[in-house]
């Protein structure tokens, strides 16, 4: 049982690395690239929408 939730738990620190590893560029992009992005409007329009 130990193997099985140990392997459960690599498996989520392996998604958690990539998730963190995609927001890192998204955000390193943004900048680059000169993106702003506007979360409470984009929030807004997506509330709005129901």
């Amino acid at each position: 049982m130990f193997q099985y939730s140990q392997n459960w738990t690599i498996y989520n620190e392996v998604l958690c690395k990539a998730l963190d590893h995609n927001i890192v560029i998204l955000i390193h992009e943004m900048f680059e690239l000169g993106i702003n992005i506007n979360f409470q409007e984009t929030t807004n329009k997506i509330q709005g929408a129901r």
